[in-house]
C-alpha cells in the first residue's frame, strides 16, 4: 500500500517530468502566432510577382488549417456493425484573413484571381490549370525553424467575403477574409535544422526558392489542361 509521503513524492516527480518536457528545446508547445504562408504564382517569375507573394505572406493575419475526415459506411456481416472507410475528405476550405493596405492590394489581388476563374464580363470559364496554384503554410518554433509544412494543391479563391465599413470603425483597420478551395493537401518534407527558407525570412529582400513557380499543374488531369497551342492561329502552329 502506498503511503501519503510516497504519493507526494510520485506526484512531485510527475510534475517535474512535465515541466522538463515542456521546458526543453525538443519538446513543448508551439505558438499559433508563429507561422508563414506562401501563395505561389502561376505566371512568369518577375519582380512584380515576387513582391506580391512577399506582401501576401506578411499581411496574412490569420490562417485556419482545415481538418481531415475519413468517410465510412456501416457494414454488417455478423455481430456488431463495422464502419468501413471508403474515402478521405477535408472538413472545410482553407480560410485566410489579410490586413488590407492603403492601396487595397489584398482585395484587388483576389478579385483579379477570381476573374481568372470566371470572366465577370463574358461569364466564361478559364481552363483549370490556368488559375489553380499551390499554397504552402509553415508552422515555426520559437527559433523560427520549420516544424510542420502543409502544401495545398490546386487552390483557387472560392469566396471573397464582404468588408464592413462604418463611421464607428475609426480605431480599426480593414481586414479581408478569403475562403480558398483546394483539391488536397499533403505534409511536405523539410529539413528542420535549416530554419526558415530565405524567401520567408522577413528581413530578406527577394525570394530565392527556385521551384516556387515550378510545374504547378503536374497533378492536373490532361482533360483539364489548356491545349498546348490554345489561342495560336493554325498557320502559326508547328
Amino acid at each position: 500500500m502506498t503511503t501519503r509521503s510516497e504519493k507526494k513524492s510520485l506526484n512531485s516527480s510527475g510534475i517535474n517530468k512535465v515541466l522538463q518536457q515542456f521546458g526543453n528545446g525538443t519538446e513543448g508547445t508551439l505558438s499559433p502566432s508563429r507561422y508563414e504562408i506562401m501563395i505561389s504564382s502561376n505566371g512568369t517569375r518577375n519582380a512584380t510577382n515576387i513582391e506580391a507573394m512577399k506582401r501576401l505572406s506578411l499581411s496574412c493575419e490569420t490562417a485556419v488549417l482545415p481538418g481531415r475526415n475519413i468517410s465510412s459506411t456501416p457494414k454488417r456481416i455478423a455481430g456488431p456493425v463495422r464502419e468501413m472507410p471508403y474515402e478521405s475528405i477535408y472538413s472545410a476550405d482553407l480560410d485566410l484573413v489579410f490586413r488590407v493596405g492603403s492601396d487595397m492590394f489584398e482585395r484587388k489581388y483576389f478579385e483579379t484571381w477570381m476573374d481568372m476563374v470566371v470572366n465577370h464580363k463574358t461569364h466564361t470559364l478559364s481552363y483549370y490549370d490556368d488559375y489553380v496554384r499551390d499554397i504552402e503554410i509553415f508552422q515555426l518554433d520559437k527559433s523560427d525553424n520549420i516544424v510542420y509544412k502543409a502544401v495545398f494543391r490546386e487552390c483557387f479563391p472560392k469566396t471573397l467575403n464582404p468588408i464592413d465599413l462604418g463611421f464607428e470603425k475609426v480605431d480599426e483597420y480593414m481586414r479581408q477574409s478569403v475562403s480558398i478551395a483546394f483539391r488536397e493537401y499533403e505534409v511536405g518534407e523539410f529539413e528542420p535544422q535549416t530554419g526558415v527558407p530565405k524567401f520567408l525570412q522577413r528581413h530578406q529582400v527577394g525570394i530565392t526558392r527556385p521551384d516556387l513557380l515550378g510545374n504547378h499543374d503536374a497533378g492536373v488531369p490532361e482533360f483539364l489542361r489548356r491545349p498546348e497551342n490554345f489561342g495560336v492561329p493554325p498557320f502559326l502552329q508547328p
